[in-house]
């Protein structure tokens, strides 16, 4: 059963109790001035309530970002729970903000992007091989719903611990994240460039293979299976349950 959205008009009435900068938005970092994706905290009706925003261009900005999370979440993708469009007045002017779940936990586990340094994390993972196959299967399924990432990075980002006997950073599970990197059939509005679909969707896999891959035996088995995935047209994720990953 899915969880109800937040009500942010109800949840803005409490007294807020902090407001702190826990990360670099990708799209927005010089537009928003710095301001990057931050982590709220108030004090509600019925208790503490944590959510993260970042700042949005514009109305055709925020319809595309919540066109992508709605397309991936009917796909049954691991997203955030919940992302909503807020509006909120900044020195006298309305500005436009995705508010979405914090995936933290408030500090409870470390948000890492995937790249050069993630196949440390996952390779001590309860079940290495799993998780790097959901991941795979993940992005294959996003691909046949025609969307891709079109920025540098990969929007796709390990949740972690660090363990207390040896103090090494270890994946958990994995979320698709940070919505307005991401495009549905080709550039979004304003982008120019040359546009391969297929191209870049052999660019996202590199890109998660280099951030996945542990032992270089494992590259053909997840290229297989992404394959397989494409060619089977499948549009849905089934996850595993996540404590079995």
């Amino acid at each position: 059963m899915e969880k109800e959205p937040p009500i942010f008009s109800k949840i803005h009435k409490g007294e807020q109790l902090s407001d702190e900068k826990i990360a670099e938005g990708f799209e927005t970092g010089e537009m928003d001035e710095g301001r990057g994706i931050r982590r709220k905290k108030y004090q509600t009706e019925k208790g503490i309530f944590y959510y993260v925003d970042r700042s949005l261009a514009n109305e055709y900005e925020a319809k595309r970002v919540m066109e992508i999370y709605q397309t991936l979440q009917k796909a049954g993708l691991p997203t955030v729970d919940f992302a909503k469009i807020i509006r909120k007045r900044v020195n006298g002017e309305i500005k436009l903000f995705l508010a979405m779940e914090d995936l933290t936990e408030n500090g409870k586990y470390s948000i890492s992007e995937v790249y050069e340094k993630t196949p440390e994390f996952i390779s001590i993972s309860a079940n290495p091989s799993a998780l790097q196959e959901e991941m795979v299967r993940a992005l294959a399924i996003m691909h046949n719903n025609r969307i891709i990432d079109f920025h540098p990075g990969l929007s796709f980002a390990l949740r972690t611990q660090t363990r207390k006997e040896d103090k090494r950073v270890i994946a958990v599970d994995f979320r698709i994240i940070d919505y307005p990197n991401l495009t549905k059939g080709g550039l979004p509005k304003g982008w120019d460039g040359e546009f391969d679909f297929e191209s870049e969707c052999s660019s996202d896999l590199n890109r998660l293979l280099r951030g996945i891959v542990f032992e270089e035996s494992q590259r053909e088995r997840l290229e297989n299976l992404y394959r397989q995935i494409r060619e089977g047209e499948e549009k849905e994720f089934a996850a595993k349950e996540q404590n079995q990953l």
